[in-house]
Order: C-alpha cells, then structure tokens, then sequence
C-alpha cells in the first residue's frame, strides 16, 4: 500500500469464514463480482477475466500474490492491451459476533495510461464502492439473491 492507494471498506454481517469463501469462491464470484474461471488460491496462477458492462471491452488480467486465509487475499490487477500494473487486497477484520470489516485495498492505479476516464481515479473509487456496498455487501447478508 503506498499514499495513493485507494481503501474502500464497510462492514457486512457476515463471519470472515462466510465472507473469505464469497471472495475466493469461483462460483460465489461470479454473482457478486466477476466470472473468472482460471481462479485458484494458488500463489503464483495466472487468470484473465472480462469487466462488466463499460468494463467488457478490457481483458483483465492478474496474478495471485498473497493468501492468508479467512484474513487476506492479493493479486496483481492489469489489462492485456493497456500498459500498467497495479495490486488489489481484499482484507477481512472481525468486528464482532458475524460482524466483518472488509478493506479492499488499491495500489498502482497510477500506472495506467493518463486521459481515458476509465482509468481515472474517480472511475476506480465508484467501482470498488459498488462492488463492494451494492454487491458483496447484499450478497453477503442475504438480501440478493443469484
């Protein structure tokens, strides 16, 4: 984490056991987050996955750099036809009796080619702030349903 990362984070009423399979689940992901069917929680693996809506014309691509299970999970996070590199963590706090802080940590978005919008700092805050409160969040606690 460097001073310009971006750190979104909330509290969902969920255990870190529930919320740690929703994050690193295949299946799970891909109704809350995106279908990524060359995820594994092995360091080191490779997988590439398509945005969603605006974000469908970018190839994502990552690999996983940290696992500490029920606690952290790190990978790199960049895109096949664009120039930059940078690091996405999700961290998991308990808080409480099946009470869970949720930081989702992102660093490098520097990297990424100044002028397209998609890039730009305010575009990566709104997404990780739906990701995180519009869909893991409901998800989570029950209140969407796949």
């Amino acid at each position: 984490m460097n001073k310009n990362s971006l750190i979104t984070e909330t509290v969902v009423y969920a255990s870190p056991i529930e919320l740690w399979k929703l994050i690193t689940d295949r299946d799970a992901m891909k109704i809350w987050y995106f279908d990524i069917p060359d995820f594994s929680l092995v360091e080191g693996t490779n997988f590439t996955f398509k945005g969603k809506g605006e974000g469908e014309k970018y190839l994502h691509k990552g690999v996983i750099l940290d696992v500490v299970p029920l606690y952290r999970l790190t990978y790199s996070w960049g895109y096949k036809e664009y120039p930059g590199e940078s690091e996405v963590t999700f961290q998991l706090n308990s808080v409480g009796k099946n009470k869970t802080r949720v930081t989702i940590i992102h660093s490098g978005i520097e990297s990424f080619p100044d002028g397209d919008p998609n890039f730009s700092r305010e575009s990566f805050t709104a997404g990780w702030n739906s990701i995180l409160n519009e869909s893991l969040k409901p998800y989570a606690e029950g209140t969407k349903t796949a």
